[in-house]
């Protein structure tokens, strides 16, 4: 009697069916030997939307909040609907004696197959395929180790219990907060809100505002400049021999420093060496593969998860989404033999006698679900961004086997008068690992003390910066320290943010949008933005897969918060404690007697004089040369005249400018390399 092996994408079944043996097409499966290899397109069954529960609950109304209902039903997906017939039509086939879920060997592949198992109404004995790569040699040796589904009960359960969760804070949250704001303005559009993407918009929302009241403080610094009397020059930095800094709180402290020293003769020179040793780079987890991808390719951390995903499904590298770093010992075993099939490609980097890592416990140790990101010496055919990623994972694997690095840093104090002046310099002495990357040893000066002949020095004046954008290599870091979500689901939630446009993304930098910044405003401290609640709930999901805690116990404390969720959104019904979508921002510069508002509605965000039926001209876009215009900025206008120097994109190319307020109300804008020409001059700067 046939086997059906249920795998969670079609380019995984024809993995397995082509590793059994010659497998032959039929209509949404494959049959090779003894089995029926059949495929999930993902979720091909979902949890029912709140009106199979309740008629009434189809209705978005507060009143009928919160919805937690007393069991859970299960629909299949109308646009999968095809395959899933096709799938429960061979569960229920007579022939078929049992089946083996073959979905991702992780939670998500997890659930994929248990509520297809369940929706299906299938009993039949069931076993699970848990591999961490597609090759054949995995595939095949995985059948042999074949384990009962019930094995991996824990994990089902937990991930069932993260789903009903995110329906039930996400359904109930989205539909109280929406509905609280339309109470007094029907216009008011969606409000979308989730367990793990609301905490992480609060994240990026507070940063701006941190920017945005960020007042920067001066300060100066001081630049030696030494040359010696054979002709080499070198600069030295400053320093406050009792604090280590190299900032001076006033101007008239800088200029009695450069006075002091500037031409005079050295007092000494002091040298110091040190050796660092650098390690190799640890193996990759997802959530390090996103952040360095990002940085050092360019691309999106939703990129970096699908193209590895990808990558896995052609057999090339190991199971991506995983949180460890680390492999078990046998996998090491598996490392030389991947040596010798990568060297082929990569012969010029593959060390001679690579470092034997199995002994290595930066690298093996403990693993949860899955070991760190490693290539299957397999190859396939991939180009453009696969294979800049598949390159960059096979560089860390073969990097993790060089020797370390060894740099020399070479410290010069140079003093002056009793001033003292730092300089450090670094020489790549054994570049060891970072060859693989290009790096190439760096020869090192004579070691000897330079005779200064020449002293020269200037200061400048500096300001402290504010904190940077969150990136989405920084952000994924800060959902990971504060246990949002997890490595497979946290680049879906920055693209969810992005999609309900709450978030936008300027060069690499995440930006909330007039709406994100709207929303963040009217929950204030509520639980739904708490990092920390949600993190709570991270830590009880993962006891639930550990058997240390119950569903029913954690569904309990998720059904309270949803309460309290709906309680306090209610409160947003009362025009007193929402913030007004009208905010007043200051007095009308043009007019002299009105006051600029901020509109916000179905229409892009905007500000504007409330006397302009009266006449008054003055407006201004929420969006102006794709530069978002926030509150702060209006304000800023308003009360100093003038808006932070932002960077604008106008019909000859991006260029820095900074919007200026002139006596009669209009707008300007000066550009810092026109020397002080202000151009694009009117009343109603528009976007």
């Amino acid at each position: 009697m046939p086997t059906l092996i249920l795998a969670e994408k079609p380019s995984v079944a024809r993995a397995i069916a082509k590793a059994l043996g010659r497998p032959t097409r039929a209509d949404g499966y494959l049959q090779v030997e003894n089995y029926l290899v059949t495929w999930a397109v993902g979720h091909l069954v979902a949890l029912a939307p709140p009106e199979a529960y309740h008629p009434s609950w189809k209705s978005w109304k507060l009143d009928e909040l919160p919805m937690l209902p007393d069991s859970w039903k299960l629909v299949a997906n109308k646009r999968t609907k095809k395959q899933f017939s096709i799938v429960k039509s061979l569960m229920q086939r007579n022939d078929v004696d049992r089946v083996i879920f073959a979905t991702d060997a992780g939670a998500e592949g997890e659930l994929i197959a248990r509520w297809i198992y369940e929706k299906c109404g299938c009993k039949k004995p069931a076993e699970r395929l848990w591999i961490a790569s597609v090759t054949t040699t995995a595939i095949l040796e995985g059948m042999k180790q074949l384990q009962p589904a019930a094995a991996y009960d824990r994990l089902y359960e937990s991930a069932a219990a993260r789903a009903r969760s995110d329906w039930t804070v996400g359904l109930n949250a989205t539909r109280a907060v929406t509905c609280a704001l339309r109470y007094n303005d029907s216009s008011s559009p969606t409000y979308t809100l989730g367990r793990v993407q609301t905490p992480v918009l609060k994240k990026i929302v507070d940063r701006e505002k941190e920017i945005e009241t960020f007042e920067p403080e001066i300060y100066y610094e001081i630049l030696g400049i030494f040359e010696d009397k054979a002709g080499y020059v070198y600069s030295g930095k400053w320093t406050d021999p009792e604090t280590g800094s190299s900032r001076l709180a006033s101007q008239e402290q800088a200029e009695k420093i450069v006075d002091q020293v500037k031409g005079q003769s050295v007092d000494r020179v002091e040298i110091q060496w040190q050796e660092q040793t650098i390690l190799p780079p640890t193996l990759l987890s997802l959530t390090n593969l996103q952040r360095q991808a990002s940085t050092r390719l360019g691309l999106t951390v939703a990129q970096v998860t699908d193209i590895a995903q990808v990558l896995y499904e052609k057999g090339m590298i190991s199971y991506p989404r995983t949180a460890d770093s680390l492999v078990t010992p046998d996998v090491a075993a598996s490392f030389p033999s991947i040596l010798q099939q990568l060297a082929g490609s990569y012969h010029s980097i593959v060390p001679a006698s690579p470092r034997n890592l199995a002994i290595d416990s930066r690298y093996v140790g403990p693993v949860t679900d899955h070991h760190g990101i490693i290539p299957t010496g397999q190859r396939g055919k991939i180009e453009g961004a696969e294979a800049a990623l598949y390159d960059y994972i096979v560089r860390v694997f073969i990097a993790a086997h060089h020797e370390s690095g060894l740099d020399r840093v070479r410290d010069i104090i140079t003093i002056v008068k009793g001033e003292r002046f730092y300089t450090r310099e670094g020489y790549k002495v054994v570049p060891g690992w970072r060859t693989v990357f290009g790096a190439v040893p760096e020869a090192l000066p004579d070691d000897i003390v330079p005779t200064v002949i020449n002293v020269d020095a200037s200061w400048t004046e500096e300001a402290t910066q504010p904190p940077s954008r969150y990136t989405e290599a920084a952000i994924i870091k800060e959902m990971e320290r504060c246990r949002l979500g997890t490595a497979a689901t946290r680049a879906e939630t920055i693209e969810k943010l992005k999609k309900q446009a709450y978030i936008t993304l300027e060069g690499k930098s995440l930006v909330p949008t007039e709406k994100g910044l709207f929303l963040i405003e009217q929950l204030g401290d509520a639980p739904i933005t708490s990092a920390e609640l949600t993190g709570q709930w991270e830590t009880q999901l993962e006891e639930i897969q550990k058997g240390t805690l119950s569903v029913a116990e954690f569904e309990r404390g998720i059904q309270e918060s949803v309460r309290e969720m709906v309680q306090a959104a209610a409160k947003l019904k009362d025009p007193t404690i929402v913030k007004a979508k009208a905010a007043v921002m200051g007095s009308c510069p043009a007019c002299k007697q009105g006051q600029v508002l901020h509109i916000t509605g179905k229409e892009k965000p905007y500000y504007m004089c409330n006397r302009r039926q009266d006449g008054c001209r003055f407006f201004i876009a929420g969006t102006i040369a794709g530069q978002t215009i926030t509150q702060k900025d209006i304000q800023r206008l308003l009360q100093r005249g003038k808006m932070k120097e932002k960077s604008y994109q106008f019909k000859t190319g991006k260029r820095r400018a900074v919007l200026y307020l002139t006596s009669d109300g209009s707008t300007e804008f000066e550009f810092p390399e026109s020397m002080g020409k202000r151009v694009a001059r009117f009343f109603g700067l528009g976007g």
